[in-house]
């Protein structure tokens, strides 16, 4: 063990024995009073013996660990799945993938047959951060569910003085939005480029896939669906 390690090691452990001698202490004072606090009122009164420093310090648990999970968190077997052929997708693996996806405001608001569908022709990717997903102009080729991550949406725009093309943000999408579906349906170009601003990930749906029967009432309800 480096020295350094050991260093931190026995300040750690020496802090955790100020905060139980502290504890051990305002305990038996209102023990002695036949009195009731509340972990707040109690932490204050240790406060008051090790100071707020320390006892910040001395915390056995990081309260982060304690919140909820927002971001989705897929399987490697599910990103597996997502990214072989449709047609090589076995019955338990889509099974496997409906389960995991449910989880997702967006896709779940969908009918059960829908979500269903969606997972034969849906493929995973994960995008590093800064990458082009969509850019303005283009065909709309896919339509997108963001499992996790952030992008953001920007206009290129001309100003009316300068007549200079400027970039607008006009929104930051998170988890369990919905993009590109606009243009799909509607066989049109890009309206907006949208930009991964940290690692996200993705599920795609082609056009190609769309267009063919096995989806073609899927595209019909897109936009009728609400989202987060």
């Amino acid at each position: 063990m480096k020295p350094e390690e050991a260093r931190r090691k026995f300040r750690k452990a020496v802090r955790v024995v100020l905060v139980n001698n502290a504890m051990n202490k305002v305990a038996v004072d209102y023990e002695e009073r036949d009195t009731l606090l509340s972990f707040t009122a109690f932490a204050g009164k240790c406060k008051t013996k090790i100071g707020e420093e320390t006892l910040t310090e001395s915390l056995t648990f990081d309260k982060k660990y304690f919140k909820a999970r927002k971001e989705l968190r897929l399987s490697q077997d599910v990103k597996s799945f997502l990214t072989i052929g449709i047609k090589d997708r076995t019955p338990q693996q889509l099974k496997q993938v409906l389960h995991c996806l449910q989880s997702v405001k967006s896709f779940s608001e969908y009918p059960l047959y829908m979500q269903e569908k969606l997972c034969k022709v849906a493929f995973y990717h994960c995008i590093p951060p800064k990458r082009v997903i969509i850019r303005q102009g283009h065909v709309a080729e896919s339509v997108y569910t963001l499992l996790s991550g952030q992008v953001i949406v920007t206009q290129l725009e001309t100003d009316p003085v300068t007549k200079e093309t400027v970039q607008r943000t006009v929104n930051v999408l998170r988890r369990g939005a919905c993009f590109g579906e606009v243009a799909l349906i509607h066989q049109s170009k890009r309206t907006a480029t949208v930009t991964s601003n940290a690692s996200c990930e993705l599920l795609s749906v082609s056009r190609e896939v769309r267009t063919g029967t096995v989806t073609s009432d899927v595209s019909c309800e897109l936009l009728s669906v609400g989202r987060e």
